[in-house]
Formats: C-alpha cells, structure tokens, sequence
C-alpha cells in the first residue's frame, strides 16, 4: 500500500491500524453526511407539499 511506504517496519503495526481507522472514520463520515443531506432534502420536499397542494387548487 502506497500510504504506508515509508513507514519503518517496527511502526507497521501501528501505522496499519491507525490507516484502517481512519478508514473507518471517513467511511462513516461520508454515510453521516450524505444521510443528513438526503434527510434535509426529504423534510424540506414533504414541508413544501402542502403548500404546492394547497396554491393549485
């Protein structure tokens, strides 16, 4: 793996769980951010609805 190249060997151990926790950590921050824009846009089309329902008729 490129990102741990340069890394010497007494430090791989180290090194490899710190890269797969930040893995991890992004991996999650991406859900978390990609679920809390899907739920704004949800909220905010199911609070424009009415509004759309009640101008039309």
């Amino acid at each position: 793996m490129v990102a741990l190249a340069g890394v010497p060997p007494e430090h791989a151990g180290a090194a490899s769980g710190m890269w797969s926790t930040v893995q991890q950590f992004a991996g999650a921050s991406g859900v978390a951010v990609l679920g809390s824009a899907f739920a704004v846009c949800a909220v905010l089309g199911l609070a424009l609805e009415p509004r759309r329902r009640a101008g039309e008729g």
